[in-house]
């Protein structure tokens, strides 16, 4: 099969309105369909604190995909 990209996974800072991070999903990367899968896309948040901000999936309409959760880990 191709190896398009099926979604966008993007973190934007709607207080500065500036994209702050991008990930693009390719098919390739799924390890099987209908199975949940985690990605991750790493932003670095200096300067951001109080700023609201927000996960998003833009989906490319050449394959099923379903959004189960977004999960947000600070670091240390």
């Amino acid at each position: 099969a191709d190896d398009f990209t099926v979604v966008t996974l993007d973190i934007f800072d709607a207080t500065a309105q500036e994209l702050v991070a991008i990930r693009p999903v390719t098919r390739g990367e799924f390890r099987a369909p209908f199975t949940h899968q985690d990605f991750a896309v790493e932003v670095d948040m200096t300067g951001r604190r109080g700023h609201i901000m927000e996960t998003r999936v833009f989906w490319h309409d050449i394959s099923y995909v379903r959004v189960d959760k977004v999960t947000v880990f600070g670091r240390p």
